[in-house]
């Protein structure tokens, strides 16, 4: 038996990317299928079912070869109590 899964994967040159294929209901089984199928690419985050809304990051290095972060974790900045 097998279903749709949603893999979120980066590229050798730091292209993320949306993936969706068929695989095992296991997630282990389906992580050694997708590695099978795209074998070029880094598995980041595997979702059961079909995943429209997300949106996806780079991880380019920015233009003086470091890379980049947009969130600081460490900021409080919008939280409201």
């Amino acid at each position: 038996m097998s279903r749709i899964w949603t893999a979120i994967c980066i590229n050798a040159i730091g292209n993320c990317n949306r993936r969706q294929f068929t695989a095992s209901y296991d997630y282990a089984v389906a992580r050694r299928d997708f590695n099978d199928m795209h074998p070029d690419d880094t598995l980041v985050a595997l979702m059961p079912g079909i995943r429209t809304e997300c949106e996806t990051y780079d991880l380019k290095p920015e233009p003086h070869g470091e890379m980049k972060s947009t969130i600081d974790v460490f900021s409080l900045d919008g939280l409201s109590d």
